[in-house]
């Protein structure tokens, strides 16, 4: 029996950790602010606390379009496959930093002047926008590291390449979807181009095989929004390749289909539209091609006999 595994969000959790966070950084954000402007600005230091509190309230607002337009940045700048996208990965978040601190600035100095407005205060408008900039970027240079390392999903592996040069079976022939064209192609495990076999062949294509056994160990490739390769030895933990960021570690990458190579130290599985090898025992994993579903020939699913799933 297979185990079901269910997606869902706790949100009293969910809600909990998020104040944990916000009480704690709100109080940094109010005071330090609140500090820098007194230097500019002459005013009293509980008015400017009361000023600041209001005006990182309105930041938060902003911040939700905010976020929803760095999610399309984002997608923009990352690429799709495990080493292009840790290559981009500080670029995309410095950019997004940069999107937050422009409007978390333009909000802040809309307040101040809001906030001169009602009160009668005078603060030319230099000096108003002169402390909400030094500010902002005393805040972003803390903030800013913290936002890098709380979004950057672990790395899965030690090593990541760009090919599969490596492997230990060159000769296995992958048979595959091509994400771009959704024809059938051939490649085989090194890289190498490789003739497409006739597909009368492939008695299993069209079957998501979202787990693979080879000896004593198990490949099952989770889907949702824990989505992640786990690797069992004897029903215990050996590998895991997972891509969650952030406080709900939601994953970036969907995996799917998974079968083990050869003596069991390799598999390939599929992410993201592309095909992956994983090389068990250095840690490492390279990238095969663009690609979906997929079958090797030798193995099971060229066998009628075999169950599917099951590795021989």
């Amino acid at each position: 029996m297979q185990p079901i595994f269910a997606d869902s969000i706790d949100l009293p959790l969910v809600l909990g950790y998020g104040m944990a966070i916000l009480i704690p950084l709100m109080a940094f954000e109010v005071l330090v602010e609140a500090l820098i402007l007194r230097w500019f600005w002459k005013q009293p230091f509980r008015e400017l606390c009361r000023f600041t509190f209001r005006a990182n309230c309105w930041s938060l607002v902003a911040g939700i379009p905010t976020k929803i337009l760095n999610a399309a940045i984002y997608a923009a700048i990352l690429p799709n496959d495990l080493p292009g996208f840790f290559e981009r990965f500080a670029l995309a978040m410095a950019v997004g930093s940069f999107v937050y601190f422009v409007v978390t600035v333009l909000v802040e100095g809309n307040c101040a002047m809001h906030w001169c407005r009602r009160e009668d205060i005078h603060i030319t408008r230099t000096a108003l926008w002169k402390g909400i900039l030094v500010a902002n970027i005393v805040i972003y240079a803390v903030v800013s590291p913290l936002y890098y390392f709380a979004t950057k999903p672990p790395m899965p592996v030690h090593e990541l390449t760009r090919d599969t040069r490596w492997t230990k079976n060159p000769g296995v022939i992958v048979v595959y979807t091509n994400s771009a064209s959704a024809g059938f192609q051939a490649i085989r495990l090194d890289g190498s181009p490789a003739a497409l076999p006739p597909l009368d062949r492939i008695v299993e294509w069209g079957k998501n095989h979202e787990y693979d056994i080879c000896g004593n160990l198990t490949a099952r490739a989770e889907r949702g929004l824990g989505s992640g390769l786990i690797i069992y030895q004897n029903q215990k933990r050996l590998a895991v390749v997972y891509m969650g960021a952030g406080l709900m570690q939601l994953s970036l990458f969907n995996f799917g289909n998974v079968a083990f190579v050869g003596d069991c130290n390799e598999c390939v599985f599929q992410a993201n539209g592309h095909l992956y090898l994983l090389d068990i025992a250095n840690s490492r994993i390279g990238t095969l091609t663009r690609g979906d579903q997929f079958v090797l020939l030798g193995e099971p699913v060229l066998n009628t006999n075999a169950p599917p799933g099951t590795h021989q």
